[in-house]
């Protein structure tokens, strides 16, 4: 009996850590019209709510289209007429989430200190900060 219940607690600490642990899937929290997501070979595929958005793919809004994501404590919110693609890069030895406005608008909001925050990346940006919120 005491080996069980030390077993049952030892899997549901491992449960609980395992997103402490994962890759850098953002995953769909809300969408708004029929925003697309495209992969890196460009196979495109409508995004719906509890959808994964992974390193290397892309999500494209069009006109009244929105999509909002969550992932290590922060949310992104890609506004309509969007071009958002998810990329990492290596720095110091670790690899470290970023968030890249191809073109458009996106929002970035923390929900909670992790530590570790993404990079962000535009070829032009005009920023608005407000606290742990930002629009990009």
């Amino acid at each position: 009996m005491r080996r069980q219940l030390l077993l049952i607690t030892l899997a549901a600490l491992v449960l609980a850590a395992l997103p402490l642990f994962g890759g850098d899937d953002h995953e769909v929290i809300f969408t708004e019209g029929y925003p697309i997501k495209k992969d890196s070979s460009g196979f495109e595929e409508d995004l719906f709510i509890g959808d994964a958005v992974i390193t290397g793919e892309t999500v494209v809004t069009g006109d009244d289209e929105t999509v909002e994501l969550e992932a290590g404590g922060y949310k992104v919110m890609v506004g309509s007429n969007t071009v958002f693609r998810l990329m990492e890069v290596e720095r110091g030895g670790e690899t470290q989430t970023v968030l890249t406005n191809v073109l458009g608008k996106m929002r970035f909001a923390r929900d909670r200190a992790t530590g570790r925050d993404p990079l962000f990346a535009s070829n032009s940006a005009v920023c608005g900060v407000r606290g742990t919120d930002f629009t990009f």
